[in-house]
This record gives structure tokens, sequence and C-alpha cells, in this order.
């Protein structure tokens, strides 16, 4: 296969508020012929090892489903730098079309209900029976495996950590990234109530949301997890890139509106500061704070 990046660029997203060494981006290309890959390389060469680290985190959940019907996306090329070099390594996909398990899933909800017997056998085939989960993939979400001509294919594996972790906290990842997504079709008063279901207490859930968060940490520092979107043609991306279009991205072009509107205010608070008498001092207040906030 030629250089990968001669293809055309349809879809961008670069995680760059993580740490150095953890910050890549993810590109969905195309080729003359149509055929689309998905391409993965890190920002600065800091994160080398990273995108190094996937064809090994990969034949580890191989290994893992070797008894279950699930398959593992296979990269089609991979490019390892060299070290004295400032060049980047990279990792490429084929990009694949299929249903989402968690779309699956989403489409069982009925009255507000959780599909919770189809949850829990979705759970079994993530997870098997073990209580204790080794490799442990932080990325195996129901939103990350797609069901290709009937079976299942696992598409991320960027975090698998092989000294495994406890299967109760990879259930929460599942089933709380799950409920964020449909909580809108369901009826239950809170995310506490839908954990009930899969028999997790409120003491379970806390330890777990804690997890999460020191995992956070680790992977983007004491900063706020977000992401820079850039989007060239219409969505390509599998469910779990498609939400962020429309909130991300848009939320940047507002901040960056309320920022522009912020400096407008204050240039027109100076030039009133100039004219106005000390015998309205609030005026110029009032409206830098309302072009700032509007």
């Amino acid at each position: 296969m030629k250089d990968i990046h001669s293809k055309r660029v349809d879809y961008i997203k670069y995680n760059s508020s993580r740490k150095p060494e953890f910050a890549i981006k993810t590109e969905i290309l195309t080729e003359k012929k149509g055929e689309k890959f998905v391409l993965k390389e890190g920002i600065t060469k800091e994160a080398n090892a990273h995108i190094e680290s996937l064809p090994e985190k990969r034949k580890l959940m191989e290994a893992f489903f070797s008894d279950r019907n699930v398959s593992v996306l296979e990269e089609v090329q991979f490019h390892r730098a060299y070290e004295s070099s400032d060049s980047l390594s990279y990792i490429a996909y084929p990009f694949l079309k299929g249903k989402s398990i968690s779309e699956i899933l989403g489409d069982l909800i009925t009255d507000g209900k959780a599909p919770v017997k189809e949850i829990t056998e979705a759970l079994v085939l993530l997870l098997g029976r073990e209580e204790w989960i080794q490799p442990a993939n932080y990325d195996l979400l129901f939103e990350n495996v797609l069901m290709v001509q009937d079976k299942a294919m696992l598409i991320d594996c960027e975090w698998v950590f092989p000294e495994g972790v406890e299967r109760v906290f990879l259930e929460y990842r599942i089933l709380h990234y799950w409920y964020e997504s449909y909580k809108y079709k369901l009826k239950y008063r809170d995310e506490e109530s839908f954990f009930r279901l899969f028999s997790v207490g409120k003491t379970e859930l806390l330890s777990a949301e804690k997890r999460k968060e020191n995992f956070k940490k680790k992977v983007h520092g004491e900063g706020e997890e977000s992401n820079i979107w850039a989007y060239r043609s219409q969505r390509f991306s599998p469910e779990n890139f498609q939400k962020q279009k429309g909130s991300d991205f848009e939320k940047g072009e507002r901040s960056i509106a309320r920022l522009k509107r912020g400096d407008d205010g204050q240039r027109r608070c100076s030039e009133k500061r100039k004219r106005s008498t000390s015998s309205n001092p609030s005026a110029c207040r009032k409206s830098g704070k309302s072009d700032w906030h509007s």
C-alpha cells in the first residue's frame, strides 16, 4: 500500500487535551477508488510509543476473545518511526460499516425501559463470566463493537492493560457510557436507579466513578477532557465519533464567538470610558457584562 497520507481526508479528530505521550489524532481517509481507512497518528513524537503499542494490544484482545464469537479489527498498515528522527509513528485500519451493539440495544428500549436481558447477554459476550478480566480493555464499550456480517467486531484497543482489572469496573464503564447515550429515551430517575437493574449498588458505583476520574487524570492530567474536531465532509465515523460533531465542535464555535464579542465589548467599554462622565461610572461595566454573556 502507498503512503496512507496521500489519501483524501474526510474527517479529523484531535485528542490534543491529553498528555503529550497520549496525544493523537484520528483521521478517516478515502482513496481514489472510494475505499476508506482509519488512521491513528501521534500529534507529536512523544506519542509514538503509544501508537506503536497498538498492534500488541490487538493481539492481546484476539487471545482474550479466542473462545467467543468476537473478532478484533486488524491494522492494514503500520509505520514505526526511527527514534533518532522527528517523524511520527502511525497505524491504519480498514473503515468498517456496521451497526454497533450500542445502537442495537438502544433500538430495544421500550416504554423507557432498558432491555436488561439483552444487555446482560451482551456483557457476557464481551467480558465472559470471570470476576477478574485480564487483559482489561477500557475501550471495550458497546459503541466500539460493530456487528459486521452477523459477527461482532471490536474496533478500538487503545487502552488495553495486560495486568487486568475487576470485572465490576469494566461493567461500570460499559453501562455508564451506554446510559449516557440513551438516557434521553430511558425513564429512570437517575443513573443509580439504572445501575440497580444490574445489581450495582451506590457504594460500587461511587468507587467506579472515582476510578474513572483517576484514569482521566492519568490520560489528560489535571485539565478537562476535550477534543478539537475538524470536518471536511459528511459524517463517516462510527457511533462514538458521530455524537461529538453536534456538541464539542459547535460548543467550540460558540465559545470563540463569545470571546470575540467579549473583545468587542472591552473595546466599546474603553471607548465609552473615555467619553463618559464621572457621574455615570456604571454604564461601561453594564455594557461589558452584557456583551460577554449574550
